[in-house]
């Protein structure tokens, strides 16, 4: 896993940063599946929309973005992980979706526009790139009171 770390001073930085990181990375080219994690439902909703106005902006009107919290019925969350599994794009979610699930294709890129809470969570969020050998890479937005 290919990992890196960029420090923001705000939540608007943030929102500027994850833009920049999935622009830069090409996440919203097609095939390609990219998961971002964020703390809270609300900050799922939050982030979803900065990844829709990244989108606007990457003139990637066609973009896939699916939003994934524990707030997503049971029979959506199935059809969600397959579709992004046989389609791609960019799949915001919560904590929710760092375990238990099989990507189909892998996923290249786990981007943490909220930093995970603990090092287990960490883990598991990392964890869904890079998979049975294949690579990936990593990028956490790191605001100051997340710094440890």
């Amino acid at each position: 896993v290919n990992q890196r770390w960029i420090n923001v001073a705000d939540n608007d930085a943030a929102e500027t940063a994850l833009k920049d990181v999935l622009t830069s990375d090409g996440a919203f080219e097609a095939g390609r599946r990219t998961m971002v994690f964020a703390k809270t439902v609300k900050a799922a909703e939050r982030v979803a929309d900065c990844v829709r106005a990244a989108a606007v902006e990457a003139n990637a009107h066609d973009a896939e973005i699916f939003v994934y919290t524990k707030n997503t019925h049971v029979s959506e969350r199935f059809e969600m992980i397959q579709a992004f599994g046989e389609r791609g794009g960019i799949f915001v979610c919560t904590d929710s979706a760092s375990r238990g699930i099989d990507v189909k294709g892998g996923v290249q890129h786990v981007v943490q526009a909220d930093f995970a809470q603990d090092a287990v969570s960490y883990l598991h969020r990392v964890g869904r790139t890079a998979r049975a050998g294949a690579s990936g890479s990593a990028t956490s937005i790191v605001r100051p009171a997340e710094k440890v």
